[in-house]
């Protein structure tokens, strides 16, 4: 369920990226636009992870499984297999890097291998958690904590990144803003529930 539910977010968060971007330009309503979709290419990574945890969130509930017990168990499934997945989209051509003096040689020019960055990105998060194992003392700590790391880096790599089609607001790009987004969200609720707990460990006499 997880894998339909990170297909399909993925899949719809492109076409809504998309529809605003040619409805700017005009293309929106061409049907060439919508004929351009389809199931083999064109999808956001924050997409896919919103409608993963819903469909998660959504079989829990039916199976009465604790969610935090699940995201737990997930979360290096999902780095891992954002790890390699991001091979796919340096194979592909659909993502790339700045041109630079040193790097992979795609589409004639030389260019900062942003997709490799991001697997190795995806690696390290997933040793330390491995290694760490913060889940055994905060059940659930998993998903946020992999969530708040990965959209900082992302944040950074994308400056680095060279394909347009990725979208863009202002100064920063769609997937920036996202990362922006999620970052502060969950950082915030991750020190909110810090010191709520410190609070009550206060209370308790613990410390």
């Amino acid at each position: 369920m997880t894998l339909i539910g990170g297909v399909l977010g993925a899949k719809i968060f492109h076409i809504v990226g998309s529809a605003i971007k040619d409805e700017v330009s005009g293309r929106f309503w061409e049907a060439q636009f919508w004929r351009s979709f389809s199931l083999t290419s064109g999808f956001v990574w924050y997409g896919g992870v919103i409608g993963a945890f819903l469909f998660l969130l959504i079989y829990a509930k039916i199976r009465k499984i604790p969610l935090l017990k699940i995201t737990d168990l997930m979360t290096p499934f999902a780095l891992l297999f954002d790890a390699i997945a991001r091979f796919g989209c340096l194979f592909a051509g659909c993502c790339y890097g700045v041109r630079a003096p040193w790097g992979i040689k795609l589409h004639g020019v030389t260019r900062f291998p942003s997709p490799l960055f991001e697997s190795a990105l995806c690696l390290i998060i997933l040793a330390i958690i491995l290694i760490w194992k913060p889940e055994r003392k905060r059940p659930g700590i998993l998903l946020p904590l992999f969530l708040v790391t990965y959209s900082a880096g992302r944040f950074v790599l994308e400056f680095f990144r060279g394909d347009s089609s990725r979208g863009a607001f202002l100064f920063f790009s769609t997937s920036q803003w996202l990362a922006l987004l999620v970052f502060l969200a969950l950082g915030i609720a991750l020190l909110v529930v810090r010191k709520k707990e410190k609070r009550c460990q206060f209370f308790r006499g613990k410390t």
